[in-house]
């Protein structure tokens, strides 16, 4: 924007130039320029290098179009989205994870307020709680096979079932429609629900396990043993895609960031580790002990062990510290604590009930209604349900690097022929380079020896390729110096000599030496007794009237 001459008069009055102060307007474009980056379709084509005009014109419009839409939802997310999620602030020496529930419920609002509650059932605990990928609903489990659908709303019981028997461990992978479930007999079920049959049915072999969850990144399922170890497992493998030893004792909790790369795991060996799955090394290790583990949209990671709740907080590089703690009342065992999604809310599974507390800063603060949404209504459930079904993957598309679909597959490498085939081959083609009939020239060009050493060519020529094949090079096999390593300095160095009746051998591993066994047998064999060696200070041995008897020592 062009400035007036008034503006640079009160520029140079007051000492401060107005370029180092950009208008608010020229502060909006630049923070929109920034926001719609995020939004385009991937990079701009080059149409520098394009000659036809045609083609030219219609990409020009194109990028034009892509350009408008991506300043609209930039635009859009201004005013649609907050700006941040809800954050938890110490003043002065306070520390945010001495701040209790009590405290954080005075302050905010009454809608807030009210997801902080107990549910006290203590005749069909423990209880163990799900919230669906909205939040909107939970699934509540007694150990005594109570089953409860709660509007979490409404807080209305929607269903409820008192007959059901004893589950161990369920995961529903909803792009997949497949119901996942392990028994006690470390038997691994795959059902698709949309058709009911079974997909895959596999034996861990690694013992009872009620340790399981999925990777929400690539939908694979992590299984953790009572060995300390932890596998990954997709429908159709038979065995586990990794198998990873994260503990020197029973693995008791698991749990994936929804980046699905980073793996928070606990043991019986009062550890809990962090793990890279891109290159499956531990990155930070932790003294603490926890029975159940669970990440939130924004990164935030519980524990819980007894009657505590503790909440860790990346600080940056995946060093997690203490955010928060919450003290259940005492004698309340903690069966699972799991994160609301878009809710700064936390809902734990104890042996008395259930209860709820308020985590700021854990829920995602912006939701797409195409893919979650919390407020839906139920004819837009059920149109919700179709469009899943349609879009529905296969269980082909489940691995580890999810990125590989769409991409084109490398070329095979060509089967290696068996070596009495590639034989075969390589006679006939020796043969046929035998029978070729060379053209007569004149001028002494007509020589035997002339024409045999042009056979000889065309017969190299044939067997070339299928020399590769076999791995040789049509030279006589050479002897590996398996038995002499490389001098790293004089001492080392091996050297074989002969100094008139006297052979002097200096080498550390003479019994496997390739260059004193062929200097040995390149000399004359002359009889020699073994009490003719001396130690040539520890480096090799002097020999004298020969070497025959060095030659049988081999």
């Amino acid at each position: 924007m062009p400035f007036s001459l008034n503006q640079m008069v009160a520029a140079e009055e007051t000492g401060v130039s107005d370029r180092f102060k950009p208008s608010t307007d020229q502060d909006a474009l630049d923070e929109l320029e920034l926001k719609s980056k995020k939004y385009l379709r991937g990079e701009a084509a080059n149409l520098e290098v394009l000659q036809d005009k045609k083609l030219k014109g219609q990409l020009a419009v194109r990028e034009k179009l892509y350009g408008q839409s991506a300043k609209a939802a930039a635009k859009a997310e201004k005013w649609l989205m907050p700006s941040e999620e809800g954050y938890l602030e110490a003043e002065g020496l306070e520390k945010t994870w001495t701040i209790k529930q009590e405290s954080i419920v005075r302050e905010v609002d009454l809608l807030s307020a009210r997801k902080a509650f107990d549910m006290i059932l203590p005749e069909l605990g423990p209880y163990t709680q799900e919230y669906t990928s909205s939040g909107r609903y939970m699934v509540v489990g007694g150990r005594k096979g109570h089953v409860a659908m709660i509007d979490m709303l409404s807080m209305d019981l929607i269903k409820e079932f008192q007959e059901h028997g004893k589950p161990l461990k369920l995961q529903f992978l909803d792009k997949h429609f497949l119901l996942v479930s392990v028994n006690s007999f470390a038997q691994l079920h795959y059902q698709d629900i949309s058709t009911g049959e079974i997909v895959a049915n596999y034996r861990t072999g690694l013992g009872r396990t009620d340790v399981m969850r999925s990777n929400p990144y690539n939908a694979v399922i992590g299984l953790g043993h009572s060995g300390g170890k932890v596998t990954m497992w997709k429908p159709t493998s038979v065995k586990p895609l990794v198998t990873m030893l994260c503990h020197h004792g029973p693995v008791t909790a698991l749990a994936f960031h929804s980046g699905g790369h980073l793996m928070a795991t606990a043991g019986m060996d009062r550890k809990i580790k962090l793990w890279d799955l891109r290159k499956f090394e531990v990155l930070r290790t932790y003294s603490a002990q926890a029975q159940t583990l669970d990440f939130s949209q924004k990164g935030l990671l519980a524990t819980g062990n007894g009657s505590k709740v503790q909440i860790w907080k990346d600080s940056g590089g995946h060093d997690y510290e203490p955010y928060m703690a919450h003290a259940m009342v005492k004698g309340y065992q903690i069966g699972k604590v799991s994160f609301r999604p878009y809710e700064d809310v936390l809902g734990i599974g104890h042996s008395k009930g259930l209860s709820s507390i308020l985590v700021p800063g854990s829920g995602e603060p912006n939701f797409d209604t195409w893919v979650a949404n919390p407020y839906e209504t139920n004819k837009q459930r059920q149109e919700k349900e179709v469009h899943a079904l349609l879009d529905k993957l296969q269980p082909e598309t489940i691995m580890l690097d999810p990125k590989k679909i769409g991409t084109v597959r490398p070329p095979r490498r060509k089967e290696k022929k068996a070596k009495k085939e590639a034989e075969d081959e390589m006679e006939e083609a020796i043969a046929a380079a035998k029978s070729i009939t060379l053209k007569k020239k004149t001028k002494g060009r007509n020589k035997p020896s002339k024409m045999a050493k042009k056979k000889q060519e065309e017969v190299f020529k044939a067997k070339r390729p299928f020399l590769e094949q076999l791995g040789e090079d049509g030279q006589p096999p050479r002897r590996r110096n398996s038995g002499c390593p490389r001098p790293t300095s004089s001492r080392n160095l091996c050297s074989v000599s002969r100094e008139r009746s006297r052979l002097n051998v200096c080498c550390p591993n003479w019994q496997t030496c390739s260059r004193v066994r062929a200097f040995i047998f390149d000399q004359t064999k002359r009889s020699c007794s073994r009490n003719q060696m001396d130690r040539n200070g520890g480096r090799g041995f002097l020999l004298e009237n020969g070497a025959s008897s060095l030659c049988n020592l081999f």
